[in-house]
């Protein structure tokens, strides 16, 4: 049995060692009862992992990770970002928005501030900003805006492509009130030139004005020439009127008594002054009544219904998101409509999903109205009912006035009467006058009203344009490729960390620090990456790079084994690939080459390589030994280098497998050690088979062959601890794949070297 450090206690059946050792998914190795203690902790117990395992990201293993994988993280990191900039490039395209902006006062501009009910309240503005906003999109407006001289913007090549301008137009146009403010922003925003688009949108404004705003104006000058008519026709009723009651009245003023006449004209004052007050108390009833059909008349009509109903839809929080993906999809088939003149695949597909949307917010619109417009008739309208109760109040106030100025009046006519029959006529004759008078004086208080109003909404009209349509670049060329490179930049860098985040997750070996200062195991040495071209030139560097670097492992060994007997080295490794074959042949010639008998075995009997290294059969190896098929010293053969000699592998089986778990191994390796002085045995992986501990328990010690930039932490840790755990003492770890540094001396040595013994380089089976 192999010699072992005081602080590892002796194992004494390797084949229970190996069978018993088991390791859980949360780090705790087992075994069976009455397994030693390794550094005070029984084997079973959880063993907390080094720092370096559970460390998180920072920037030294961001780069490191970057390294391993620059290729990848380049290479996808710019073809990403080439899509991205694609993307962006195509989603803020070079387009241009004009933009018009007109004021739309809150009141109806007046110069009769003092004359009762000029004003308007919140909601009816809000009604009216509605119906503004519908006008401009109207058909009628549209179809005024294509024929609109001198713009003439049916000729402009976008819309001439389109065989529906007005709904092209309606789609396109953005139509809005600026937030809590009374101006409306007309804008259109297209790939298009700048003269086009200031033309598109100056040409819906005029036709907006024109159509709506002035037409208005016009409607009332209407009203205003047939008002002027009728106080015409009604001038010449009272001057043909009035002449014959001044010729009545002459004839009659000649024949009566002084006292009567007086009388009969204090009784036609008081007559006329009844007038006037039952005039006026009917004139507020008529009024009372006409405001209440008006009243009537709007709440029943369809268009204000409709209003009321289309600014309740506009107010849907469903409808609103219907819109604005709408709006958002007609955005992208314009986008791509503009790109091609061919209807891609992606483009069929928004217009479809566009239609579908457009289909069920059709749907849904047309059940709301419905719904509303049953609720506006089953439901009784509060604005009516006060209106009849304010007109009913009204005629309550008046009526009893009428019918008292009316039993006056029957009492003054009988007194005139009384006084003089032949008076009646001229009383109603000027009864009739009084009553033309008093219409006449109405009209003409109109007609004044609407010549002011008229000549304020000529001076300060109610939408006024506060900017006619400036078209600019929504995004000048500067800030557009700053976002399309920033974009694609941003992608490469995201692109970046997110490989060396991955490759981060599996915690390579980054170097020979995190072996001795991470994980606690010894460095004994560090081998240059050595291809197997360079290895067969002895002038390269490199190789005698290698070589020095080698012979300081020697020289760790050599020391150690004058001070603790360890003659006997197993050369392992975590997993596969990672030159614990380089450097087990490497060590061996090295120690050969220092005057020391050194004995080669191949222990991977699985997958034996150092036969094809020698240029030796595999056969009558260390597997023929195991089966005591020969003797131990027919199986060992020399090597061309001097004090060098190799044990081949043999022809492995299953025979060969249970006679390393036997006791079969241990008079073998007690002989060899009283030939050699050196016996390194080059091991198969430890993670996976236990093929390399049971081969340890007759060696002194093990080293850990690591491969930077591919030998994973976790796993060197893991076999770190079962060599620990089975009692299998680690000299120390051997990091391959370091970058060499160039050194003059050292190539100068192996250059002036004599050659006075050849010892062929050897070619590593695992770089």
């Amino acid at each position: 049995m192999p010699h072992h450090d005081a602080e590892y206690s002796s194992v004494n059946d390797p084949r229970q060692a190996m069978i018993g050792i088991t390791q859980s998914p949360d780090g705790r190795i087992g075994g069976p009862v009455g397994f030693p203690m390794i550094h005070g902790q029984q084997l079973g117990q959880p063993i907390r992992s080094p720092e370096i395992l559970r460390q998180g990201l920072d920037q030294n293993s961001l780069l490191n990770s970057l390294r391993r994988r620059w290729p990848l993280a380049l290479g996808l990191g710019i073809l990403l970002a080439i899509g991205v900039a694609t993307i962006l490039f195509f989603v803020f395209p070079d387009e241009s928005q004009a933009v018009s902006l007109l004021k739309v006062h809150s009141e109806k501009p007046t110069l009769l501030k003092d004359i009762e009910g000029t004003g308007e309240g919140a909601a009816s503005y809000e009604l009216y900003q509605g119906t503004q906003l519908q006008a401009v999109t109207g058909e009628f407006v549209l179809q005024k805006a294509l024929m609109l001289e001198p713009y003439n913007i049916s000729s402009i090549d976008k819309l001439y492509r389109e065989a529906d301008k007005v709904e092209w137009l309606r789609e396109n146009l953005v139509v809005r009130f600026l937030r809590d403010s009374e101006y409306l922003e007309v804008s259109l925003a297209e790939n298009m030139e700048e003269e086009e688009l200031e033309r598109i949108v100056n040409a819906v404004v005029d036709a907006y004005l024109e159509e709506v705003v002035y037409g208005a104006s016009r409607q009332a000058k209407k009203s205003k020439e047939m008002l002027e008519r009728s106080l015409r026709d009604i001038k010449e009723q009272q001057s043909a009127l009035r002449k014959d009651y001044e010729e009545l009245a002459a004839s009659l003023g000649t024949s009566e008594d002084e006292t009567s006449n007086i009388k009969i004209q204090m009784g036609l004052e008081e007559r006329r002054v009844n007038r006037l007050q039952r005039k006026e108390a009917q004139d507020r009833i008529a009024l009372a009544f006409v405001e209440r059909e008006a009243i009537v008349r709007n709440a029943r009509d369809p268009a204000v219904v409709d209003a009321q109903i289309q600014e309740q839809l506009a107010e849907d929080p469903n409808i609103q998101m219907m819109m604005q993906q709408i709006a958002y999809w007609d955005s992208m088939i314009m986008m791509y409509k503009s790109k091609s003149k061919h209807q891609t695949p992606a483009l069929k597909r928004l217009l479809a999903e566009r239609e579908k949307m457009q289909t069920e917010l059709a749907n849904m619109q047309r059940q709301m109205v419905a719904s509303a417009q049953a609720n506006y008739q089953k439901q009784p309208d509060l604005i009516i009912r006060q209106a009849n109760n304010q007109y009913l109040a009204t005629v309550n106030v008046y009526a009893p006035q009428i019918e008292a100025l009316d039993k006056r009046h029957a009492e003054i006519l009988e007194e005139l009467k009384t006084l003089s029959e032949q008076s009646a006529d001229l009383v109603s004759r000027a009864a009739e006058l009084e009553q033309l008078d008093l219409l006449a004086a109405s009209m003409s208080e109109r007609l004044y009203e609407w010549d002011v109003e008229l000549v304020a909404q000529q001076e300060i009209p109610r939408v006024q344009v506060i900017q006619r349509a400036i078209a600019h670049p929504s995004i000048n060329e500067v800030e557009r490729w700053l976002i399309i490179s920033g974009g694609g930049l941003l992608m490469l860098g995201l692109t970046c960390f997110g490989v060396g985040y991955m490759e981060f997750r599996n915690r390579r070996l980054d170097g020979p620090s995190q072996m001795d200062e991470g994980l606690g195991i010894r460095v004994i040495g560090t081998l240059p990456a050595l291809s197997h071209r360079r290895i067969n030139r002895e002038s390269d560097p490199v190789v005698a790079t290698l070589m020095e670097s080698i012979d300081s492992v020697r020289t760790t060994l050599m020391h150690d084994a004058t001070s603790k007997d360890r003659r006997i080295v197993l050369v392992t490794s975590a997993g596969p690939q990672e030159g614990r074959t380089t450097v087990a042949s490497q060590l061996a010639a090295s120690l050969a080459r220092a005057g020391r008998r050194t004995l080669l075995i191949d222990g991977d009997v699985r997958h034996p390589v150092l036969h094809g290294l020698f240029d030796l059969p595999l056969e009558n190896g260390l597997c023929e030994v195991l089966r005591e098929e020969m003797d131990v010293a027919d199986a060992i053969r020399p090597t061309h280098a001097e004090g060098l000699w190799i044990m081949t592998a043999g022809y492995c089986d299953a025979d060969a497998m249970h006679a390393l778990a036997n006791d079969v191994l241990a008079p073998v390796m007690k002989e060899l050690r009283d030939q050699y002085d050196f016996i390194i045995i080059d091991g198969a992986p430890i993670l996976g088979l236990p093929d390399s501990m049971i081969l340890g328990q007759y060696c002194d010690g093990a080293i850990l062959s690591v491969l930077r930039d591919y030998s994973k932490v976790p796993l060197v840790y893991q076999t770190s601890e079962l060599l620990k755990g089975v009692g299998i003492r680690l000299i120390g770890a051997v990091v391959n794949g370091v970058r060499a540094k160039s050194d003059t001396r050292i190539e100068r040595l192996h250059l002036a070297a004599p050659r006075t013994q050849t010892t062929p380089a050897v070619e590593p089976a695992e770089v």
